[in-house]
């Protein structure tokens, strides 16, 4: 029989993916909307301004997208969330209540930031490129296809592969080097750094395009992952919370924060336990070196306090010793 922890870990596997394949869906829908031949005809009789007004429905359709799995996560993980409490620390029957306003408020709030958040990053990448291909002299077809295949990335990882595709064209090594690279194309790389074979403009589009496809899973994915463990330490505490509120959880319960004891867990993290002995109360904030966290991911932190974090909390009495 698995335990509760195993459960909720078992609720992250299940969503992640979930969420990656409907982010990547999102941007997949969104670019089939239109062909590069009605963006090039609108970058020739209305500009760039009228481009980036194809993008004004955009967080609309991310969020018909990933908001359901979102909710999904919330509301399992709630769900199954009092069988995490020691025994005898419920005192009195509790079913939680995904409805509640209190609950909807705060989720909806947390999801509309996130949606916000992916379509201005978004958005933020194709003004980047298309300002780059302005200044490059691209004719429009080349900035429809870009502006179109920019869809989901940062500035940053758009920026990354204009990168790789400067190397791939000046025959540099360290194009062999990019972690996102197709590593089925290296041969072909190898013959064209040692000069032995010149890339085709074709095949320097078609490795460019493999590598900004990657970089779109790689993003879908980072996400996917933080915000199914979001989800499910949100779900966590607002169905806690709620029981709380209610007078049925023992007031003498505390909650423990617990890092994942190897390499990669920040620093900051690594703290937390020792700036909150005995625990805390159930609605009482955790003392972090970054600010007041209610959980691990909790959508007050930074990102980088929170993107990726692997933490967990326990639940018992103080003088349980951690």
């Amino acid at each position: 029989m698995p335990s509760v922890r195993q459960r909720v870990n078992f609720i992250a596997a299940k969503f992640e993916p979930r969420i990656a394949t409907a982010l990547q869906a999102a941007f997949s829908n969104i670019k089939s909307q239109w062909t590069l031949k009605q963006i090039e005809e609108l970058l020739t009789t209305g500009g760039v301004s009228t481009v980036l007004a194809l993008l004004n429905t955009m967080n609309d359709q991310i969020a018909s997208d990933i908001v359901p799995e979102l909710n999904a996560a919330v509301s399992e993980s709630g769900r199954i969330s009092i069988g995490l409490l020691p025994n005898g620390a419920l005192v009195a029957p509790y079913a939680f209540n995904v409805l509640d306003p209190s609950v909807s408020s705060v989720v909806s709030a947390h999801n509309a930031s996130l949606v916000r958040e992916i379509g201005a990053s978004t958005r933020q990448a194709i003004v980047q490129n298309i300002r780059a291909n302005i200044i490059a002299g691209n004719n429009p077809r080349r900035v429809a296809r870009d502006f179109r295949d920019t869809l989901g990335l940062t500035a940053q990882q758009e920026q990354a592969v204009r990168n790789y595709r400067k190397m791939l064209i000046q025959k540099d090594k360290r194009a062999l080097q990019a972690r996102l690279r197709d590593k089925r194309f290296d041969s072909t790389v190898r013959q064209s750094v040692a000069g032995k074979k010149k890339l085709t403009s074709a095949q320097i589009d078609n490795m460019a395009n493999r590598y900004r496809q990657r970089f779109l899973k790689y993003r879908s994915e980072v996400i996917a992952r933080t915000e199914a463990l979001r989800a499910i330490s949100m779900g966590e505490f607002e169905s806690l919370k709620q029981a709380d509120d209610a007078g049925k959880i023992d007031k003498e319960v505390r909650r423990f924060w617990i890092y994942t004891k190897d390499e990669r867990t920040r620093a900051e993290h690594r703290r937390i336990p020792s700036m909150n002995l005995g625990g805390v109360r159930i609605q009482e904030p955790f003392k972090t070196s970054l600010g007041l966290l209610m959980y691990p991911r909790d959508p007050a932190g930074s990102a980088s306090n929170t993107i990726q974090c692997r933490c967990l909390l326990i639940y018992d009495y103080p003088e349980k010793e951690i």
